[in-house]
């Protein structure tokens, strides 16, 4: 939130080192790296600044390396084995071998899963990185705390780092090459549950994973039961998620179906349904201790007892995915991978053994990652209330607070009885409180054209184009001074130094470039709204909408002049023909800069009245809806763009089998990243030689 909010880049750059900030503009080339990908912020002020000064980069990785040779290469050669030391330093940089064993391995991805090798390496290096900042941060927590006991911090990291090889038939009963066993070891220290203030956590961690406290239950149930989905949808079968509130007279409250799948046997539908259960139950101690699998079973008969009247009035079948928390599925749940197996390798090079194990490897890392989250969440909040100590009616945490509650708006004052009563505080709460008291406070302090520019940026998926992976195949690049350029005009930065517009004799250059991006000499207002309309075709065929583009002119006797197609659709609103008509609008306007620096979008809206004015009696005698897509200059795009991009990307995500959520910021990120360098492009052209 904090880069899309107030000026946000360059505010989260000063807080977190002075230093970092003159790094940046030193060298502007490092920039990149935050476009490229906005969590790669952190790794900029964490590490430029101690690269830049250090002499030679990687000299431990390559000591270490050495030291690894020496001590394995002698035993490596009579196994005749070859010794390849894969060492990473604490702060993400990797050494020399490692560099070259990752690039290979990215390579043999690249070729099976069709991508570039740059975006496989990327990932690799993501992921491996992010688990390294992980771990290092869990640790500098604990010896931050200053506790003597971080059994719960150290277990978590063992059930995550060192987890065993999953295997179908025995789940986590069995450890393969002597690994230590993740069940059986402590990770509660005795302590009591801080969600259930008068239970004690047992050693096994029964309590921790089925205490229904805190989210952590329905959280894994979900996780799981979209891994399934997911995995069924790479079957192409046609599934449907969360299935079953009153579809039957009887059993209303009832929920059969947690994913429903079509024409599964027979061509009857099943209704599978997820649960985990533990084999610790008290209820079913006694019988899980002598029999394997007992709790699953004792799950799916419960399921079928409840769910089985229903499905039958509904025609499905009933199949309980019934999982033990150590990773044992039950029977039917067997069945079911083992027939989701044969699936997905019917017309595939792959093997059903080799499928059947991704399966299990999948679902059983997602399980046990949940059951980690649960037993180490129980133990931060019980180190944060240790600390929350009564002394003299003071706690040792209220300095803490009170810097937080001189840093926020007074309606939002915490206490410390508030913060114990309610056991549990999200930070992104208490962070959210932050930025908008400290966005509340840039506004009050801005002119009235800075609020305008402060709203529009702030507005949802305006900085998406920051987001965006560079790729000069796909268009998604920017040239090293257009990137200069657009961050300083979208950071509200001069960049015009006051010099005369090049193509307006006479008219001289505002700090914040409204002339030169609203300026229609040079063609670069068509230019723009061309290549937003390229773009949003692009997207609609993406969705396999079939499109017309550049429509309505001389199509009937009256309004011939009036051309409201950028872009049609034919049946678009219950049979309707939709006339898109693409507009881009500044909010510094002076017809809208007063009420853009109070209400985010009201530029876009503005324009879309006067859009449905000019185009509404054209679009009725033809039949057609019009459908004004306005953005502003900054990236913020009004109500009717925003309802017609939440369509397109439900049908993408339909077909191409991605969250909504992930293509509807891929959409945004496209058309932001072409609108802005556009309006950069246009800032280059004004600006009188030799500036550029």
């Amino acid at each position: 939130m904090a880069l899309v909010r107030a000026n946000s880049l360059s505010l989260a750059l000063v807080r977190a080192n002075p230093l970092s900030l003159a790094l940046v503009r030193a060298n502007p080339l490092s920039l990149a790296l935050v476009r490229a990908n906005p969590l790669s912020l952190a790794l900029v002020r964490a590490n430029s600044l101690s690269l830049a000064l250090s002499v030679t980069t990687g000299v431990a990785a390559l000591t270490t390396e050495l030291r690894k040779h020496s001590s394995n290469d002698t035993k490596c050669k009579e196994l005749d084995w070859v010794c390849v030391p894969l060492v990473v330093e604490s702060y993400g940089a990797w050494g020399k071998e490692a560099l070259e064993s990752i690039s290979q391995l990215a390579s043999r991805l690249a070729t099976c899963s069709s991508k570039a090798k740059s975006v496989v390496l990327t990932e690799l290096y993501g992921r491996l990185n992010l688990h390294l900042v992980r771990a290092n941060a869990i640790a500098i927590l604990a010896c931050s705390l200053g506790q003597s006991d971080f059994s719960p911090l150290c277990r978590f990291l063992d059930i995550y780092y060192s987890l065993p090889r999953f295997e179908p038939t025995f789940g986590f009963s069995r450890v393969s090459d002597g690994s230590q066993m993740v069940v059986g070891l402590n990770t509660a220290g005795g302590s009591c549950c801080p969600f259930c203030p008068d239970t004690v956590l047992d050693p096994l961690g029964h309590h921790a994973v089925s205490c229904r406290h805190g989210g952590f239950v329905v959280t894994r149930h979900n996780l799981l039961r979209d891994i399934l989905a997911g995995f069924c949808r790479r079957a192409h079968l046609s599934v449907k998620i969360e299935v079953g509130y009153g579809l039957s007279r009887e059993n209303i409250n009832s929920r059969p179906a947690d994913i429903l799948v079509q024409s599964w046997d027979r061509g009857h539908p099943a209704a599978f349904d997820v649960t985990v259960t533990s084999p610790l139950t008290p209820a079913i101690l006694n019988i899980s201790s002598i029999y394997e699998g007992a709790a699953g079973r004792v799950a799916e008969a419960r399921k079928h007892t409840t769910n089985d009247a229903k499905c039958q009035d509904l025609g499905w079948l009933c199949i309980p995915l019934a999982v033990e928390t150590y990773g044992n599925w039950g029977k039917e749940a067997h069945e079911v991978f083992n027939r989701l197996a044969s699936l997905l390798a019917f017309g595939q090079t792959s093997h059903k053994s080799g499928l059947l194990l991704e399966i299990y490897s999948h679902v059983n890392m997602s399980l046990v990652r949940s059951i980690a989250r649960a037993i180490l969440g129980r133990a931060l909040v019980m180190l944060l209330l240790s600390l929350m100590q009564v002394s003299e009616g003071r706690f040792v945490c209220a300095q803490a607070i009170d810097m937080f509650n001189c840093l926020v708006a007074s309606s939002d004052v915490i206490s410390v009885e508030n913060l114990l009563s309610s056991c549990y505080v999200h930070q992104k709460a208490l962070s959210e409180k932050l930025d908008d008291h400290q966005f509340n406070l840039l506004l009050n302090c801005s002119s009235v054209a800075d609020r305008a520019r402060l709203l529009s940026v702030s507005s949802p998926f305006a900085a998406s184009w920051l987001s965006v992976i560079p790729s000069e195949g796909l268009g998604l690049h920017l040239t090293a001074p257009i990137f200069q350029v657009a961050l300083k005009w979208w950071l509200g930065l001069d960049t015009s130094g006051g010099s005369q517009c090049s193509l307006c004799p006479g008219s001289v250059l505002d700090h914040l470039s409204h002339h030169a991006v609203t300026c229609k000499r040079g063609g670069d207002v068509v230019t723009r709204h061309n290549r937003l309309r390229d773009c949003i075709v692009e997207v609609c065929r993406r969705a396999h909408i079939g499109v017309q583009v550049e429509v309505g002119n001389n199509l009937t006797p009256s309004h011939s002049k009036t051309h409201p197609a950028d872009i049609l659709i034919p049946n678009w609103v219950m049979g309707r023909t939709a006339a898109l008509d693409v507009s881009v609008t500044s909010p510094l306007n002076p017809q809208t800069l007063l009420e853009a620096g109070v209400t985010a979008t009201a530029a876009a809206l503005t324009t879309e009245e006067r859009k449905h004015d000019e185009n509404d009696p054209k679009c009725s005698e033809l039949g057609w809806v019009c459908i004004p897509v306005v953005a502003e200059s900054y990236g913020a795009w009004g109500r009717e763009a925003t309802l017609l991009f939440s369509t397109i990307a439900s049908r993408i995500a339909t077909l191409s089998n991605k969250p909504k959520s992930v293509t509807l910021i891929d959409i945004y990120g496209r058309l932001n990243l072409q609108l802005v360098r556009a309006n950069a492009t246009s800032i280059l052209a004004r600006l009188m030689p030799p500036s550029y």
